[in-house]
């Protein structure tokens, strides 16, 4: 609210007319930044209709409006007129400026947010590649694309569009080296990205080796650059974590050590005084062979039955086992869905998506579902809540796993013991080496 009013007081003190258009337009904004909804939406509604008298139905100066009106029916759930008023002012701003028009970038933020509340991932993904889309053709292969791709790259790591993501952050490096220079700085978000991608495809091996261009670029920047003290302290920590998923605990003292050293020293204690996660993905049945094969029925193109067999990722995907896997998120993931790559492959499942559940440790929810009690099985699981204790070691290691539950559930118990077991945690730091923590308490939930 305050900062509504501070708006309207700028805007007040700098025009030296303060038309009728501007100041309806800052009290509505107001309306919504004071959550006042329902009157919001009867003063845009009121406002269409005199701008309509005046301007006529297809006039640009519908479109404010019409945003406004969506952003607050939008905020009271009723999203069947929020995507009506979406689309008239999409529908405006092409026959005003376009099919390429930058305007309609708000009203499709707008629809992939609604969409995404309606849990319908796939038309919120088509709607980020065509933000995408909108933005290439009107900045071209230029450092204005970057904000753009590194929008979307964050969507499909957020949705497990892994490959999707690599090329978008390898476009995003190539743009930066060919018009800045091989040792520019714009480069370390790109890269820093594509160490988590190979976190979250369990490949904790080698995700530092990655990180080698940003710490060529950190010791040998371009002369012009400005690499700033938070930057470089983020360098640091992912190589840092990228040794520790690596059980290399001494080169991964190595770089907490210079991230500290590189953290401003008020603020290292409230940076480093406790544990933090890493972002990571790993397998949980590590007792297959690596031989073992599975079939699942089938029909060849002759209609024909036939055997197919499934490749190890479509095994760990596969809903009638138990978890296969996990992913340890860094902040809490809304999407709650896997989106089917590009190239990716699904012989045994046809469906693109792939519904997921938990935080902060995340699971494929059909699978977690096999383990779980009839009585768990209902909407009760979105209000479950388990109790983890455990210590992390100086090297990351986690070890005097307490499980506690209000719930006697003897396969999740064993199931997140198992988890915490296979997990890397961010050792505490004091003065900038790595110390053992006891009772580190951690929950985890099931929500939707």
């Amino acid at each position: 609210m305050i900062i509504g009013v501070l708006l309207l007081a700028t805007i007040l003190l700098v025009s030296p007319v303060f038309s009728d258009e501007i100041e309806y337009t800052d009290v509505l904004l107001i309306h919504e930044q004071n959550q006042e909804y329902d009157l919001a939406i009867k003063r845009y509604t009121e406002r269409l209709t005199e701008f309509e008298a005046e301007f006529g139905s297809y006039a640009e100066q519908l479109i404010d409006p019409l945003l406004g009106l969506a952003r607050s029916y939008k905020a009271t759930d009723d999203y069947l007129p929020a995507i009506a008023a979406i689309e008239r002012a999409q529908h405006l701003s092409h026959r005003q400026n376009g099919v390429y028009a930058l305007r309609q970038l708000e009203g499709t933020e707008l629809m992939i947010q609604i969409y995404l509340q309606q849990r319908e991932a796939e038309r919120a993904d088509r709607l980020q590649r065509f933000g995408l889309f909108v933005t290439e053709h009107n900045v071209g292969e230029t450092m204005d694309l970057l904000p753009a791709l590194d929008k979307i790259s964050q969507w499909y790591i957020e949705t497990s569009q892994f490959n999707r993501a690599r090329r978008t952050l390898e476009r995003s490096l190539e743009i930066v080296t060919n018009q800045a220079g091989e040792r520019d700085p714009r480069q370390l978000p790109s890269i820093i990205q594509l160490a988590k991608i190979k976190r979250l495809q369990n490949s904790r091996c080698c995700s530092y080796k990655v990180l080698q261009q940003a710490l060529e670029i950190l010791e040998n920047p371009d002369p012009n650059a400005d690499i700033s003290d938070e930057t470089r302290t983020q360098v640091y920590l992912d190589l840092a974590d990228s040794y520790t998923l690596a059980n290399k605990g001494d080169r991964a003292a190595q770089y907490y050590r210079l991230a500290w050293q590189s953290m401003p020293a008020d603020e290292r204690i409230q940076r480093f005084s406790e544990t933090q996660k890493i972002v990571q993905s790993d397998t949980l049945n590590d007792r297959l062979p690596n031989n073992l094969k599975v079939y699942r029925p089938g029909k060849n193109r002759l209609g024909r039955n036939q055997f197919e067999l499934l490749s190890l990722s479509e095994q760990l995907e596969l809903e009638s086992l138990p978890p296969q896997e996990f992913a340890l998120l860094q902040n809490n993931n809304d999407h709650k869905v896997r989106i089917r790559d590009k190239n990716s492959p699904g012989a045994f499942n046809n469906e693109k998506i792939t519904r997921v559940i938990g935080y902060p440790f995340q699971f494929i929810e059909e699978q977690l579902l096999n383990i779980l009690p009839a009585s768990l099985k209902s909407e009760r699981l979105h209000q479950f809540r388990i109790e983890l204790d455990f210590t992390v070691g100086r090297d990351g290691r986690i070890d005097d796993i307490t499980v506690s539950s209000p719930i006697s559930t003897h396969k999740l118990t064993r199931l997140m013991r198992q988890v915490l077991r296979k997990s890397r945690f961010r050792p505490r730091l004091v003065d900038g080496e790595p110390v053992k923590t006891r009772h580190v308490k951690l929950y985890q939930s099931f929500s939707l």
